[in-house]
C-alpha cells in the first residue's frame, strides 16, 4: 500500500485501507477541516503513468461530482497532494465513506425476495435515469459497482468508464475514453452494442441494469458462460432462462420489464430510463396487488413476445371500503406471428435449397454426418424424412421453366463469394449433369435463357445468355457477384455485389437483362447473403446475418428502392427461395464459430481462440507471438496473442493485418472495407500511429514485405488487369511489375524472388523474380482433384516452400526442383468443417490453422408479410 495507518496526506489523516485495484489503492481517512470520515481513492503511480488510467480516474471525480442524488456515490473533492514520505504529488479522490457491501456479496442463491428486490431496483433505475438526465452513460453497471449500505440504501459508484455528454450534445465527438470499436464494459453484463464495439448510450445501461435485475430476481448471471468468447455469443445470440421459469413468484409485468431492458436491439428498450424507473415505481407501490397477474396476453411467449410500447399505469378501484390497484400494460395489435417448421434433423450443414415446381417437394444440397456432400429431396408434411438423389455433388441454383431440370455447379459444396466451376442441367430425377458454361460462379435461368457469373481474372461479369445463343455483358466488378436471381417477368435480375471479393459486406442491386442499366437497390450491409424474389409482393427479399441487433434479418426491397423489414430473429439465418405463390420461404439458421489452433513442433496443437472467428495471419520471426484477425460478429480488426497461450490478446487496431516485418517490429495490412477502396497500411507492433502507404482508387491486397523494407502487394483498378508492384516503406514510390496472374504471393528471404499460387485452381505454385518482367514457372502442382491450396512462405533459407492445403494438409515443396519434402496432416477438433486460414513460422516448427465448425438446418417460414 501506498499509505499507511496514521499518515498525514494533504488535509486527511489516514485510518486504514480499505482496498485495491487496477485504478489505485482505497483508504478509510479524516478529514480534518470537517471532522468526518470519507473514503479516500489515491491513484497509485504505475496507474498514475498510464494516460488510460488517468483519464479514467478524471472522468470518475467529474462524473460522480457532478451528480447530486441519493443513489449515486457522492464526490467531496479531487485534487493533488504530497506523499507523506517525499516524491512528487499523489492524485487522489475524496468519496463518501459508504457502511455496507456490494451487492453481488448480498444476492443469495435463489434471488432476493421480491420486496427487497423493489427497493433496491427502483432506486438503481432511478439514480441511473439522474445520471442520463446529466449526459452520463455509466458503461460498466454491475453488481461489485453497486453497494448496499447497512440501512439498505443502494448507491451507485465507479464512474471510470463513464462516457460524458453535456446535455442535448449527440455528436460524435462528444467525449469518451476509448476507441471506436473497442470493447468497454465487463462481460456478462455489457450491452450487445457495446460487444460489437458500437457506442454505448443510455440504453447500455438499460440493458445492464436488466443484467442486475436478473441476477438479483434469480441468484444466476443472465449471460454467464465459461469462457469470454461465449459469453460475449450469449450476449449477442441468445435469451437467457425465462424468468418464469426460475421464479414463477414474479409478477408478469415485472418480466416484461426485464425483457424490454435486455432486448438485443437498442430501439426495443426504453426510450428514456427515466420510463423505466418510474414503472418500477409504480410496480414497487402496487406489488402486493394480485391484479398484477391478471393482465398476460394468451400464448406470449420469451421469443415471440412483442417489445412493450405502452406505459406501466395505476387505476384505483373501489372494493368496499378499500382500494385496490390494477396494473397493466398496453400491447399493440399485431399480426399473427409467422411459423417456421424445422424440416432437417441430422448433423451438418443444408448448402442450397430450392422449391420443386408445381410440387411440394424441396430439392437442397447438404453434407451430413461426416459424408459428402450431395442432392436430397424432402417435404414439409414429412420433416425429417429425406431421400437422395442419384448424382454426383451438385450445387443447385434453379429449375428450368418445366420443373424437369436443375441448374447448377458440378462437385460445388457450399455457396461462397469466389465459386468456380462448371455450370450443368441436371435431370430433376438426377442422373448425369450436362455442361452448360465453364469457370461460372452463380447462375440462373429463365424461359429466354440463362445468367451467369465468371471470373475473368481482374473482374467478376454477369452476363446474359439468351436462347438463341448471343450474349450481353450486364455487369462488372473487381468485387464479387453472388445469389443471382432472375425476376418473375424475365425482364430483370437481381444479384448481391460485393465491392471486395473476400468480404460478404455487399448491396443489393438490379441489372435490365435488355443491357439498359443497372443500378443498387440498397444501402451496403455489413453481411448480406441469400436472395430471391417474391412474385406475391413483387419484392426482392434478402437476408443479413449481422443485423444492429447480432441476429438475422429478412428485408424487401422494391424495384423502386423501398425497403422494409419483413422479420427479425435471435439468430442469424439465410434466405433460400421463395414459393412460386411467395407464401412460404426456405431458409437455414445454424452455428457457425472459427477455432485458431496454434501447434509447436509435434506438441499437441493449443485452441487460442479469442472472440469467436479467430483467424492466422502469421507467426512472429521469433515464434512466439501469432497474429491474427477477428471477423465475426462480435468484432473487426487485428490482434496478437503468445504462442503458448499466456495472458490475454493484444488489439492492433480495425485494420486487416497480414504478415509481420522481417524484424518483427512492424505488421502490414490493408485498411478500408465495404465501398472503400482498400489501401496498404503498416503498424508498429509497439507503440505509435497506424501509416497508410497508398491512396486512391486503386484496391491493394495480400501485401507482405519485400527487400529494403518496400513493400509487394496485388492492385486492382476497375477495368483494368490486376497488377503486381511494390511500394517504398515511405509510400512515396510504386513499382509496376507486371500483370498478377496468381494469389496468394510469398516473397522469399532476400527479396529476389517471389512465389504465387495460381488461380482459378488454386492447385499450382509458381516462382518468379522480384523485377519488372520477370517470368513465372510452375514449380509445384497438385494432383487433379487435390485438395487446394491455402497458404503459403518461404523458409528462412529461401530454398524450400511452406504450404497448407484446404485438405489440412502441411507440405514442404523444394523451391528448385519442386518435389515434396515431407507431408503431415493437422490434427482437427470435432466437427470442424474447413480450413479457413493458416499461418507458418519461418522454419515450419509452429503453425497455425482455423478451422470451421459449423452446423445448419433447413426451415419452412409461412406467415411472413
Amino acid at each position: 500500500m501506498i499509505l499507511s495507518p496514521g499518515d498525514a496526506f494533504g488535509a486527511y489523516t489516514i485510518l486504514s485501507p480499505l482496498g485495491a485495484g487496477g485504478m489505485g489503492e482505497v483508504y478509510r481517512a479524516r478529514d480534518g477541516r470537517l471532522g468526518r470520515d470519507v473514503a479516500l481513492k489515491i491513484l497509485t503511480e504505475d496507474a498514475a503513468g498510464s494516460e488510460e488510467r488517468l483519464r479514467r480516474f478524471e472522468t470518475e471525480a467529474r462524473a460522480a461530482s457532478s451528480l447530486n442524488h441519493p443513489n449515486i456515490v457522492v464526490v467531496y473533492e479531487v485534487g493533488d497532494a504530497p506523499h507523506p514520505r517525499g516524491g512528487g504529488p499523489v492524485r487522489f479522490l475524496a468519496m463518501e465513506l459508504l457502511d455496507g457491501g456490494p451487492l453481488s456479496v448480498i444476492i443469495p442463491k435463489g434471488g432476493l425476495p421480491l420486496k427487497r428486490f423493489f427497493d433496491l431496483s427502483s432506486a438503481l433505475a432511478d439514480g441511473l435515469a439522474r445520471a442520463h438526465e446529466a449526459g452520463i452513460v455509466h458503461r460498466d453497471l454491475k453488481p461489485s459497482n453497486l453497494v448496499v449500505t447497512r440501512d439498505g440504501h443502494l448507491k451507485i459508484l465507479d464512474f471510470g468508464l463513464a462516457k460524458l455528454r453535456p446535455n442535448g450534445d449527440t455528436s460524435p465527438d462528444s467525449e469518451t475514453i476509448t476507441s471506436p470499436g473497442e470493447l468497454v464494459g465487463t462481460l456478462g453484463y455489457m450491452s450487445p452494442e457495446q460487444a460489437r464495439g458500437e457506442n454505448a448510450t443510455a440504453a447500455s445501461d438499460q440493458f445492464a441494469a436488466g443484467c442486475v435485475f436478473y441476477e438479483m430476481l434469480t441468484g444466476r448471471r443472465a449471460f454467464g458462460r465459461s469462457s469470454a468468447a461465449d459469453t460475449i455469443s450469449a450476449i449477442l445470440r441468445d435469451d437467457p432462462v425465462p424468468l418464469e421459469t426460475l421464479r414463477p413468484d414474479v409478477p408478469q409485468p415485472l418480466v416484461w420489464i426485464v425483457e424490454r431492458c435486455l432486448a438485443k436491439d437498442r430501439k426495443e428498450r426504453y426510450s428514456a430510463t427515466r420510463d423505466l424507473a418510474r414503472d418500477l415505481d409504480v410496480l414497487r407501490t402496487h406489488a402486493s396487488d394480485p391484479a398484477l397477474r391478471a393482465h398476460v396476453p394468451s400464448g406470449a411467449t420469451w421469443r415471440a413476445r412483442p417489445p412493450l410500447r405502452g406505459r406501466l399505469a395505476a387505476a384505483a378501484l373501489a372494493a368496499g371500503a378499500a382500494l385496490a390497484a390494477l396494473l397493466f400494460f398496453a400491447w399493440p395489435r399485431r399480426a399473427p406471428a409467422p411459423e417456421f417448421r424445422q424440416l432437417t434433423f441430422r448433423e451438418g450443414n443444408v448448402w442450397k435449397a430450392l422449391f420443386e415446381p408445381r410440387s411440394t417437394s424441396i430439392v437442397y444440397s447438404a453434407q451430413w454426418d461426416g459424408e459428402p456432400t450431395r442432392l436430397y429431396r424432402t417435404a414439409p408434411e414429412v420433416a425429417g424424412m429425406d431421400r437422395g438423389v442419384e448424382a454426383p455433388a451438385f450445387l443447385p441454383f434453379t429449375f428450368d421453366a418445366e420443373g424437369a431440370r436443375l441448374l447448377g455447379l458440378v462437385g460445388a459444396g457450399r455457396p461462397a463469394l469466389n465459386l468456380g466451376g462448371t455450370l450443368a442441367w441436371l435431370p430433376a430425377p438426377g442422373g448425369t449433369p450436362r455442361p452448360f458454361a465453364e469457370s461460372v460462379g452463380w447462375a440462373d435461368a429463365w424461359r429466354g435463357g440463362v445468367v451467369t457469373v465468371r471470373d475473368t481474372g481482374e473482374e467478376r461479369v454477369l452476363d446474359a445468355v439468351f436462347a438463341d445463343g448471343h450474349s450481353l455483358r450486364l455487369f462488372s466488378t473487381p468485387g464479387a457477384l453472388s445469389w443471382v436471381r432472375v425476376s418473375p417477368d424475365g425482364t430483370r435480375v437481381a444479384f448481391i455485389h460485393h465491392p471486395w471479393r473476400y468480404d460478404d459486406a455487399g448491396a443489393v442491386s438490379i441489372a435490365a437483362l435488355d443491357g439498359s442499366g443497372h443500378r443498387s437497390l440498397s444501402p451496403e450491409y455489413e453481411s448480406v447473403a441469400g436472395l430471391d424474389w417474391n412474385r406475391r409482393t413483387g419484392e426482392i427479399w434478402f437476408t443479413l446475418q449481422k443485423a444492429q441487433d447480432a441476429g438475422g434479418t429478412l428485408l424487401a426491397v422494391s424495384p423502386g428502392g423501398r425497403l422494409r423489414v419483413v422479420h427479425r430473429g435471435l439468430e442469424a439465418f439465410t434466405l433460400h427461395a421463395a414459393s412460386l405463390d411467395g407464401r412460404r420461404v426456405l431458409l437455414t439458421a445454424g452455428e457457425r464459430r472459427a477455432a485458431m489452433l496454434v501447434a509447436r513442433g509435434v506438441e499437441p496443437p493449443r485452441n487460442l481462440s479469442w472472440l469467436g472467428w479467430s483467424i492466422p495471419r502469421d507467426i512472429s520471426p521469433d515464434g512466439r507471438t501469432v497474429l491474427f484477425t477477428e471477423a465475426g460478429i462480435v468484432a473487426h480488426g487485428s490482434f496478437l496473442r503468445p504462442v503458448d497461450g499466456a495472458g490475454s490478446a493484444v488489439p492492433l487496431g480495425g485494420f486487416d493485418a497480414r504478415l509481420f516485418s522481417p524484424d518483427g517490429t512492424e505488421i502490414v495490412g490493408v485498411a478500408g472495407r465495404g465501398r472503400e477502396s482498400q489501401q496498404v497500411v503498416i503498424a508498429p507492433v509497439g507503440a505509435g500511429p497506424m501509416r497508410t502507404l497508398t491512396s486512391g482508387p486503386s484496391t491493394y491486397d495480400e501485401p507482405v514485405f519485400a527487400r529494403a523494407r518496400s513493400i509487394f502487394a496485388r492492385r486492382s483498378t476497375s477495368g483494368q488487369e490486376a497488377r503486381f508492384v511494390t511500394i517504398s516503406h515511405d509510400g512515396r514510390t510504386e513499382t509496376d511489375l507486371g500483370k498478377a496472374e496468381c494469389r496468394i504471393a510469398a516473397v522469399d528471404p532476400v527479396g529476389a524472388r517471389f512465389a504465387c499460387v495460381t488461380t482459378p485452381d488454386f492447385r499450382r505454385i509458381r516462382v518468379r523474380d522480384l523485377a519488372p518482367g520477370g517470368t513465372p514457372r510452375t514449380v509445384f502442382e497438385l494432383p487433379e482433384g487435390r485438395d487446394l491450396l491455402s497458404r503459403i512462405r518461404w523458409d528462412a533459407s529461401g530454398t524450400r516452400i511452406l504450404a497448407v492445403t484446404t485438405g489440412f494438409r502441411l507440405l514442404t515443396i523444394d523451391a528448385v526442383s519442386g518435389r515434396l519434402l515431407s507431408e503431415r496432416t493437422l490434427v482437427l477438433p470435432p466437427g470442424s468443417s474447413r480450413l479457413l486460414g493458416a499461418a507458418l513460422s519461418a522454419d515450419g516448427s509452429v503453425v497455425a490453422y482455423a478451422t470451421a465448425r459449423e452446423t445448419s438446418a433447413l426451415y419452412v417460414g409461412e406467415g411472413l408479410e
